[in-house]
């Protein structure tokens, strides 16, 4: 009876051991991209054929910030149907880094890509490189319903001299549909999200930039 009581007892522990031993699903990673060869420009919206005339990268130092809630690779939803106000993570997606350290780095390229940015020339000159500050408050999916969402960002964007004696300030708030109510969804609309944001980025440099001395100037003979 005991030899029976103690093969049951290590059966039972070795039934447990490859329970436990058994690995958890890998999450899946993704991240932000801006390139025409992403694919996401085949898809872009009307408005960034509209976009503002050529940024000069030289006049542009580009900083980006987040709060606490936004300094981690958790991709954060929301469930505005039943409770707005509740912040929730995907537990088998994550982004490759952190929100601000992406939209950064994408903005970066796009002001700096063919097209976007001012073509080099011997005869434009920056004296000192505007300080381009970016707030992101909010970067999350927002679920309508259980089958519709959208990806929101909210930026408040402060542009400084070389000089530093005055500050232009605007918020940008987007809104996009995603594709699909899901965490591949959301990558793609918070892609597109921010194809929209620097368009609008753009514009709005190309009409402060010049009136507050961030702009490439033509250098005087």
């Amino acid at each position: 009876m005991r030899f029976w009581l103690v093969i049951s007892v290590a059966l039972f522990f070795l039934a447990g051991c490859g329970v436990v031993a058994s690995p958890p699903p890998r999450a899946a990673v993704y991240d932000l991209r801006l390139s025409e060869e992403s694919g996401d420009w085949a898809t872009r919206p009307q408005a960034l054929e509209n976009r503002g005339p050529a940024v000069c990268p030289a006049a542009l130092s580009l900083e980006v910030a987040a709060p606490s809630w936004l300094q981690g690779r958790a991709m954060q939803y929301r469930l505005e149907y039943r409770d707005v106000n509740r912040r929730q993570s995907y537990l088998e997606s994550r982004w490759a880094a952190e929100p601000a350290e992406m939209v950064a780095l994408a903005l970066e390229r796009f002001f700096t890509a063919p097209g976007v940015a001012a073509a080099s020339s011997p005869g434009l000159t920056v004296a000192a490189p505007c300080r381009l500050r970016l707030a992101l408050d909010e970067f999350v999916q927002v679920f309508v319903s259980g089958q519709e969402s959208y990806a929101l960002l909210v930026v408040r964007a402060e542009l400084r001299p070389p000089g530093g004696e005055s500050l232009v300030r605007e918020e940008f708030v987007v809104r996009q549909v995603t594709p699909t109510p899901d965490a591949a969804g959301g990558v793609a609309g918070h892609r597109l999200a921010l194809q929209l944001l620097a368009a609008e980025l753009q514009s709005w440099l190309a009409v402060v930039g010049p009136a507050t001395g961030c702009a490439c100037r033509a250098t005087t003979p």
